[in-house]
C-alpha cells in the first residue's frame, strides 16, 4: 500500500491523467445507457403475469399509477376518514384515460 502512495505523491501529473482518461471513456459509454423501467420489457411472453398485465392495459388503457398518501397520526379517526372520502368523490370525477391532461 505504501507502494502506491509513494507512486500517487510522486507522479501525480500522471495519476491525474489516467484519472482523466478513464472517466471520459467511462463516460462516453454511459451516454449509450438506456433504461427500460416498463413492466413489459421485464414479463416473458406466455407468462401468466403478462397476459394479467396486458389485459389490465387493455381494460385501462394504460399502467401509469398514481399512489395518493394521507399523513396522519390514525386514519381511523373522523377526520381522516372524512378526507380519504372527500379525495375518493374527486378522483371517481376524473374521466377515464384524462391522464392529468383534461
Amino acid at each position: 500500500m505504501e507502494s502506491l502512495a509513494r507512486f500517487v505523491v510522486h507522479r501525480p501529473k500522471l495519476v491525474l491523467s489516467v484519472v482523466a482518461v478513464v472517466t471520459v471513456l467511462h463516460g462516453y459509454y454511459a451516454r449509450q445507457i438506456r433504461i427500460d423501467s416498463s413492466i413489459d420489457g421485464q414479463l416473458r411472453e406466455g407468462d401468466p403475469e403478462k397476459q394479467y398485465y396486458d389485459q389490465i392495459r387493455k381494460t385501462f388503457g394504460s399502467d401509469d399509477v398514481v399512489v395518493v398518501a394521507i399523513v396522519a397520526d390514525s386514519v381511523y379517526t373522523p377526520g381522516a376518514l372524512q378526507k380519504i372520502d372527500r379525495l375518493t368523490q374527486d378522483l371517481r370525477k376524473i374521466p377515464a384515460g384524462c391522464n392529468g391532461f383534461c
